[in-house]
């Protein structure tokens, strides 16, 4: 798993959560995981406790704490069973 995985999981589960219209500063947190682990220089190996990186909370910090232990996560698996799925591809449509 690279940082690059975990990133990804933590815009698609912003994504699904803007779709759902949850609240949009749990939609924040979750971008600005994503934006705090990109700026960050070392591999995901190297990065112990995630909550020490400016941007990370508990929250969003335990959902990659599960998907580092796991390699899946309950909280993007909640999302695309509350989400329907045609509404994801829709968003990549221009003018929409």
């Amino acid at each position: 798993m690279t940082k690059k995985d975990v990133i990804q999981l933590l815009e698609k589960i912003a994504t699904y959560m803007e779709l759902k219209g949850e609240n949009t500063f749990k939609v924040s947190a979750y971008r600005k995981a994503a934006q705090s682990l990109e700026i960050d220089e070392r591999p995901l190996e190297e990065i112990e406790d995630v909550t020490e990186l400016k941007g990370i909370g508990k929250g969003v910090g335990d959902v990659i704490d599960e998907y580092r232990q796991t390699g899946e996560s309950t909280t993007l698996a909640d999302l695309e069973q509350e989400v329907p799925a045609g509404l994801v591809p829709l968003l990549k449509i221009q003018g929409l």
